[in-house]
């Protein structure tokens, strides 16, 4: 299925389903609940671990699903104590196992999004690079995507409108289709304290084709979602987090089971959300109950 093809669904009322998380998939599968981030060096050390997580949100149901590429930039390699000059290997190496998990699965109809994840250490707004540092990052790894057999980019997790800016350009630059993902803060505007309808004109004017908020805990979703869903001009989504981080480890929220974690989705849904998916501490479970039990109320 072409991307085109895929982005028809929201005029027609339909979801578009992302897959769940990977790196905290990751940890759980290896046994780690700390929060050191394991993502780079897990997939270094067992690239099938990588596969068979693509390969289980596929079975899920997920129309979408996101390759390793979120810490391969540049930055986040030398936070991690990584090489940074390994950052277009291993951003062709996640991508390729993506692929290689999309093409195993025959799944011939599901879209294969390279990740674009933040430089800053954390997710601080004022700890965000200039955009002119975050462009020249971006670029170096949208070049290596459109190498491969990538059927989009999604920038995610970003603090404010001016980073993910910087990766809708890089992705527009290589003849790429583009998402754009904000964090949100609880008061219903970007964490960054952007309003929605900024980001929205300076994420779509740069060529996004959707706006979608992550990486936040689901009932601050909701308040956001409120406020994103009032601009029309753009498809909008959301993937939430089921957990939350505190100090070494995870408080893995019982709320926010798979069945609960649905029912905020349809509340999203209800509001105007056309695509909806998984972030941090999510799992095949989560998107097979947002196929199952979601999508056919739409």
């Amino acid at each position: 299925m072409a991307f085109h093809d895929i982005m028809e669904r929201p005029a027609r009322g339909e979801l578009i389903i992302l897959d769940g998380a990977l790196g905290t998939e990751i940890r759980r599968r290896s046994g780690d609940t700390g929060r050191s981030d394991l993502a780079v060096t897990r997939m270094l050390e067992s690239p099938n671990l990588i596969r068979e997580i693509h390969a289980d949100y596929i079975r899920a149901g997920a129309d979408v699903i996101t390759a390793n590429t979120y810490d391969c930039n540049q930055y986040a390699l030398s936070l991690d104590g990584l090489d940074a000059e390994m950052s277009d290997s291993l951003t062709r190496m996640a991508m390729e196992l993506a692929i290689n998990a999309r093409n195993a699965s025959q799944a011939d109809g599901v879209i294969v999004a390279g990740s674009l994840g933040p430089l800053a250490s954390d997710y601080d707004p004022n700890d965000v690079p200039s955009f002119e540092t975050c462009l020249s990052a971006y670029r170096d790894q949208a070049k290596v995507m459109a190498e491969t057999d990538v059927d989009m980019i999604l920038v995610e997790t970003a603090a404010q409108a001016r980073s993910a800016r910087a990766g809708v350009v890089a992705a527009v630059e290589v003849g790429l289709p583009v998402w754009a993902s904000l964090l949100a803060s609880p008061n219903g505007t970007v964490s960054s304290g952007e309003s929605w309808l900024e980001a929205v004109e300076t994420l779509v004017s740069a060529g996004a084709s959707a706006v979608l908020i992550n990486c936040t805990m689901p009932d601050a979703i909701t308040v956001s979602m409120r406020e994103l869903s009032l601009h029309n001009q753009v498809v909008v989504g959301a993937y939430g987090q089921g957990a939350l981080p505190v100090g070494d480890g995870w408080i893995f929220d019982p709320s926010m089971s798979p069945n609960e974690y649905a029912k905020h989705a349809q509340d999203w849904v209800g509001l105007g959300a056309r695509i909806i998916g998984g972030c941090c501490a999510t799992t095949p479970e989560h998107i097979r109950y947002l196929k199952s039990e979601v999508m056919p109320h739409t």
